[in-house]
């Protein structure tokens, strides 16, 4: 009886360390329904940087940044009615991006009159606008909008969000405000940026009775604590009027990803294992593979004389 427990105990450790040692050759599976799996552990891939010096591998293309631009023959004028302006743009490229926002096709016009330049992109396949642009925002002073130079930070948010749901969501969404400043250019006949640009809201029309800055408001998500690339992004000046927007959050892109968990310890410690520089912005991004990106910015040198590299770890696919 007692050799028949111990070899009962010897085969049961025996299986238990099989079990475990297939388990660790083994890629982990999701128990959880439509969650995706993790890459373990997780690989530093160096995307630009101006020595390239370090031994990390290499990608061959930017994850973000790069896109194919082609032009059809065949895509006919567009009149739209953008953030109350009627226009009729005609067609001038495609982008092709490695992000999973799909194909944008690019339109143009010049107003004749009052020589403005709108531009503005579509998602091929939904027709949704993505990026809009109007060059002369800001030079009719005039210009009547629910809110003015005197409006609060509140009644500006709500502007905003009222204005960007007319094209994309902001619900579940955080939202950072940008003042950039203003000041009339005289000899050119026009207001012109001064470089300086303040994070919040800030509106100085009592004070200074020529005052003009531009809000931008960008409305975020994250994922286990970390900011996601696309965002809807709306620039609106102190009258008003849109400047130019942005609609790149997609909830249908990201949705299996929002329950995932992210070991941003370990991902920190690959990049530093790789620059010793400071990590100044990181963000995750969906890709066209179906893949979703870890994107580090790292800031190396001294201040005014120095450089950013730029990193990527896949999360979940990729290389």
């Amino acid at each position: 009886m007692r050799k028949l427990l111990v070899f009962t105990v010897i085969a049961a450790l025996l299986m238990g360390a099989l079990v475990g040692c297939r388990s660790a050759g083994t890629p982990a599976t999701s128990t959880e329904k439509n969650k995706p799996v993790t890459n373990d552990p997780y690989k530093l891939y160096l995307e630009s940087n101006l020595l390239e010096d370090y031994s990390t591998q290499r990608l061959e293309h930017d994850v973000i940044r790069e896109n194919h631009i082609t032009v059809s023959s065949d895509i006919p004028d567009k009149t739209v009615t953008l953030f109350g302006q009627t226009i009729t743009l005609s067609y001038k490229e495609t982008w092709q991006s490695n992000r999973r926002t799909r194909n944008l096709l690019f339109y143009d016009v010049r107003d004749n009159q009052t020589g403005a330049l709108y531009w503005a992109g579509f998602d091929s396949a939904s027709g949704a606008l993505r990026i809009y642009y109007n060059s002369q925002a800001g030079n009719d002073r005039s210009y009547q909008s629910e809110v003015n130079e005197h409006a609060s930070e509140a009644e500006f948010l709500a502007y905003a969000k009222k204005l960007v749901s007319q094209y994309a969501s902001v619900e579940g969404c955080a939202v950072e405000i940008e003042t950039r400043f203003y000041e009339y250019k005289e000899q050119y006949g026009y207001y012109g940026q001064t470089g300086v640009t303040v994070d919040g809201y800030v509106n100085n029309a009592e004070n200074i009775p020529d005052f003009y800055a531009v809000y931008t408001f960008t409305f975020y998500k994250t994922i286990d604590g970390i900011r996601l690339w696309d965002t809807n992004t709306i620039e609106i000046n102190n009258t008003g009027e849109v400047c130019q927007a942005e609609f790149y959050l997609q909830d249908d892109v990201y949705e299996d990803y929002f329950d995932i968990d992210i070991d941003i310890e370990q991902a920190e410690r690959l990049v530093h294992s790789a620059c010793n520089g400071e990590i100044v912005r990181t963000r995750l991004v969906a890709t066209t593979d179906g893949a979703l990106w870890l994107h580090f910015m790292v800031f190396w040198g001294i201040e005014g004389a120095g450089s950013c590299n730029t990193y990527a770890i896949p999360i979940v696919g990729g290389i």
